[in-house]
């Protein structure tokens, strides 16, 4: 009895190499990009100050890293009224919003208001602060 030899396919393990290579490469360069740093917004202060006939808002704050113009949402206690602005950093790198008003004879509403802050890659900041009458 001849035995006949077992035919066998020879397929190279290595031939998707560069391809699981470049995967492996796609995959280090995403984890990367995502442990960037998240920025904060720092050192919040608000002013509340009667001018004449009325009551005027300032804001001003920084952010943890350095980014040129932001567009700025202040929304009122109650629910109304809000302001929308682009502003940009002093040399100091501190932001300034204000004075706000409602105009003249009346009145801020007192209360928690939001501020949100649009950085330029798209990420939104939101701090609260309350407004009490001087």
């Amino acid at each position: 009895m001849s035995s006949t030899p077992m035919q066998t396919r020879y397929v190279p393990i290595l031939r998707h190499k560069p391809s699981v290579l470049l995967l492996l490469l796609l995959v280090i360069f995403l984890f990367n990009g995502c442990e960037r740093q998240s920025t904060v917004l720092l050192n919040l202060r608000s002013t509340v100050e009667n001018v004449e006939e009325r009551q005027e808002l300032s804001l001003t704050f920084s952010l943890s890293q350095e980014s040129g113009q932001v567009q700025v949402l202040l929304s009122a206690s109650d629910e109304k009224s809000s302001w929308s602005l682009a502003i940009e950093p002093d040399t100091s790198g501190a932001y300034t919003i204000g004075p706000v008003t409602m105009g003249d004879y009346i009145g801020l509403p007192e209360g928690m208001w939001t501020l949100a802050v649009m950085l330029d890659d798209g990420q939104w900041l939101e701090e609260s602060i309350t407004v009490q009458q001087p």
